[in-house]
């Protein structure tokens, strides 16, 4: 009951934007999408690692997750960038490829939140009625079956 409290709490923390922009150290600009294209989905999938830590599957339809010098070569009604990921809070690293190891030293022993936003190439995050476009994970290394809660702003589920 006190981790579902605790996850509650992160979460609530993560779809605010107001308070998010005061917690997190690397807040960007919000970037509203142009009204025709179709809105992005984000899903997480995580996997542990065989040797050490895990890695993420970032999956995503209607964009595409890119470096900056390929912006530009698809039609202009596919959202282009890439993504943030996001350790406890914490900028951890851009994301230009849906597959990325997380070595187990970037984890904190035991319960640990991973959230992913879709950012344009300026890294202003988009959003869809001023929502962010992102999923968060929540995990547990300690566990054998680590993912402990899971959120994404897609109607999708993983």
């Amino acid at each position: 009951m006190k981790y579902r409290l605790a996850i509650a709490c992160m979460v609530v923390g993560l779809l605010m934007p107001e308070a998010n922009a005061q917690n997190m150290p690397h807040q960007h600009d919000l970037r509203e999408l142009p009204g025709d294209v179709e809105v992005p989905t984000i899903q997480l999938a995580l996997y542990r690692d065989e040797k050490s830590g895990f890695n993420l599957h970032i999956q995503v339809e209607h964009y595409e997750l890119e470096p900056p010098e390929l912006a530009g070569s698809k039609a202009p009604a596919v959202v282009q960038g890439h993504a943030h990921l996001f350790i406890n809070g914490k900028k951890f690293s851009r994301v230009y490829s849906p597959y990325l190891h997380i070595p187990a030293d970037a984890l904190l022993e035991g319960i640990n939140g991973m959230t992913v936003t879709l950012n344009d190439h300026r890294h202003s995050v988009w959003t869809k009625d001023k929502k962010q476009i992102l999923a968060t994970v929540f995990l547990d290394t300690r566990q054998s079956n680590p993912q402990i809660h899971y959120f994404s702003s897609s109607q999708s589920k993983p």
